[in-house]
């Protein structure tokens, strides 16, 4: 037997004078229906494994799309998996197509893999390509294509800035430690913090804080190559995640991006400002568990201490300050690059 709940309701004493909405009184609009089967147009494949699951990527109706790692790529994929161009994806007479251009690891489409002519795509229809990448083949009107990116890019992206969100991050960040762990390569974890940035807020205004963080954003965007990953971890903390890069590679790189913050004039009507960070680095071989963002928290920590504006490494650190989190370190000087082409830009 179901037991009833009575809520009180919490009045202040004052009445509402307003009158009683009445959706009965609203009068239906008379609308032109449109055939939605006749415009679907718009093929598209949805990531739905790999690195970027739930991105929708566009086939242009004019040109192909080419997937796969390499640069010359439209879209880029990162998975080893991949040939440089691995697949081209096409639109002729109305009908899409899907093309294997001599991959290594080949194309499947619903199980089977595609030979030497390209294989006609149905809604619906499973893309594979190598062993890591999965797409979904569908057809959209404007109005489903311009909803399902717009529901990734809120599940994926800061409100704000336009930079990833923490949960982005955190999920990527597990996928690049064993990326990198599996191909033995470096990955390196910048964290960033705008200094006296409340002081910002205090004395200009909210407005003002709101763009510094997105004329920030932008700066970091830049600065980064693609397969770079560049999210808001929170308030005015920001982190990279740099595949490939080593120990003196993110030296170079965080100094960089600290002087590009440094220098950059943010205008706002009679307001112009600069803004300093500070920049924690770490670098790992990689592996599940790693605790790469508590070591380049630490580093920032230092940082913070040390003065700010400056960029240290957690290879700097003592060895007890490493695992540490936010335990004072002591005054480390700013860092300057010594191998400038370690990170490629």
């Amino acid at each position: 037997m179901s037991e009833t709940i009575q809520i009180d309701r919490i009045s202040s004493g004052v009445p509402d004078t307003r009158e009683p909405y009445d959706e009965h009184e609203d009068t239906t609009q008379e609308v032109q229906l449109v055939d939605e089967a006749a415009v679907r147009e718009h093929g598209t494949l949805r990531v739905i494994r790999g690195a970027e699951v739930g991105a929708l990527l566009s086939i242009p109706a004019t040109k192909s799309l080419i997937v796969g790692r390499g640069k010359d790529a439209d879209v880029r994929l990162s998975d080893r998996g991949l040939s440089r161009r691995h697949a081209r994806f096409f639109q002729l007479g109305g009908t899409h197509y899907v093309e294997d251009l001599d991959s290594r690891n080949g194309v499947q489409v619903e199980g089977e893999r595609i030979e030497r002519l390209p294989r006609e795509l149905r809604h619906g229809d499973r893309v594979v390509l190598g062993a890591g990448i999965v797409l979904v083949f569908e057809l959209h009107d404007d109005a489903s294509k311009k909803a399902t990116e717009e529901l990734y890019r809120k599940a994926v992206r800061d409100g704000l800035t336009g930079l990833y969100n923490r949960r982005y991050l955190d999920e990527r960040l597990g996928q690049e430690l064993a990326f990198a762990a599996r191909h033995e390569q470096p990955v390196s974890a910048i964290m960033i913090d705008l200094d006296h940035f409340k002081a910002v807020n205090d004395e200009h205004g909210h407005a003002v804080g709101d763009l510094v963080l997105r004329s920030v954003a932008r700066v970091l965007t830049e600065a980064v190559r693609s397969e770079d990953i560049v999210a808001r971890y929170g308030g005015e903390e920001m982190c990279v995640i740099a595949r490939g890069t080593s120990t003196e590679g993110a030296r170079t790189l965080g100094e960089r991006l600290r002087r590009n913050i440094a220098c950059l004039p943010i205008r706002k009507g009679s307001v112009t400002l600069t803004v300093t960070a500070s920049f924690g680095v770490a670098t790992s071989a990689g592996g599940i568990g790693d605790d790469l963002l508590c070591r380049a928290d630490a580093a920032l920590y230092a940082a913070k201490e040390g003065g700010r504006n400056r960029c240290i490494h957690a290879q700097d650190l003592p060895s007890d300050d490493h695992h540490s989190g936010r335990t004072p370190a002591p005054s480390t000087q700013a860092t300057s690059p010594s191998n400038p082409g370690e990170h490629p830009s």
